[in-house]
């Protein structure tokens, strides 16, 4: 049997997870950030877990006896992310054949640029202005490209309080952003959504 871990209650994780091989913010917000859901197999010194934020995240020891628990809550068409080459082996073993590969860009910055985004800035052709989110337009912000931009915060005001959204409107509408979709322990994962008529 699972056992969801409170949000205030995640240190256990953290042997888990510290050499997870992408996502980083993603495990910063769950682990130090408390967002999401987490199942674990034990509290004091789970085996095994699954965070959920916008990904099922796997992680500990896929050889142990309590992995597959990890597969029971999940449905057709949630994301997985198996994080070695001994979890893939798991999960496509408990899903054969039924499984389509989604590749992701990841990036790291050392340092955020200030001055290369006022140049894109300057940039932008007449009719467009790149600017922050503000909090009576973050319901206008997540309608007009995606709702993941936001979808991990429990409301609007902590998006507004923890987060952070730029985005590029045009005529009244939103029509490419970039957000921090999940935030903790001084990380962050970004989220960009862009009309598709506006994508190069």
């Amino acid at each position: 049997m699972l056992i969801e871990l409170d949000s205030g209650n995640r240190a256990s994780l953290r042997k888990l997870f510290d050499r997870y091989p992408c996502l980083h913010g993603v495990v910063a917000a769950v682990i130090e950030g408390g967002m999401g859901r987490v199942f674990v197999d034990a509290q004091e010194e789970p085996q095994v877990a699954r965070a959920v934020l916008d990904f099922h995240l796997l992680a500990g020891d896929p050889r142990h006896a309590n992995a597959p628990l990890l597969f029971g809550q999940l449905q057709p068409g949630n994301t997985v992310i198996a994080p070695t080459p001994a979890w893939r082996q798991l999960v496509e073993a408990t899903w054969p054949g039924a499984l389509t590969v989604y590749r992701r860009e990841a990036f790291q910055t050392e340092q955020f640029d200030v001055d290369r985004l006022r140049r894109f800035r300057q940039a932008l052709p007449g009719g467009f202005e790149l600017r922050q989110a503000r909090p009576q337009e973050v319901a206008k912000f997540a309608a007009d490209l995606d709702r993941a931009l936001i979808y991990n915060f429990r409301s609007h005001e902590e998006f507004i309080t923890r987060g952070v959204g730029m985005g590029i409107l045009h005529r009244g509408r939103f029509v490419s952003g970039a957000s921090s979709a999940a935030v903790g322990g001084g990380k962050f994962e970004i989220e960009i959504q862009t009309q598709p008529e506006f994508r190069r």
